[in-house]
């Protein structure tokens, strides 16, 4: 990855249990992510009930209920770390995935000017 990069990850979540969800998971998911070193750039869902709507431009919108896209450090290296950390690890283990499938995955930024 070039300087001035930053590394973004986006997460198509299928939440079962939307209340057991934001209280279990996404209280506690969220503020870790950013001690972590992550920045929430946006929240959406189908339904504008955890967060802002998510609106289909060109085709059908996600299938999953909440999209998250979440701004993260300068390296594939990082994220990964972010990932491994123990911490997370076990709250998504044993909360997240108790009440949603995710489908998540890294992208590179555009340059910065």
């Amino acid at each position: 990855m070039k300087p001035n990069h930053k590394v973004y990850v986006i997460a198509e979540v299928d939440v079962t249990n939307t209340d057991a969800y934001a209280k279990e998971y996404g209280a506690k998911v969220q503020p870790l992510i950013e001690k972590l070193g992550g920045r929430f750039v946006a929240i959406g869902d189908r339904e504008a009930i955890s967060g802002g709507k998510v609106t289909p431009i060109e085709g059908n919108a996600p299938k999953p209920k909440t999209l998250v896209v979440i701004e993260l450090w300068d390296s594939l290296d990082k994220v990964q770390a972010w990932r491994a950390n123990p911490e997370f690890k076990q709250l998504h283990e044993k909360v997240g995935l108790k009440y949603a499938s995710f489908r998540t995955f890294a992208v590179d930024g555009a340059p910065a000017n």
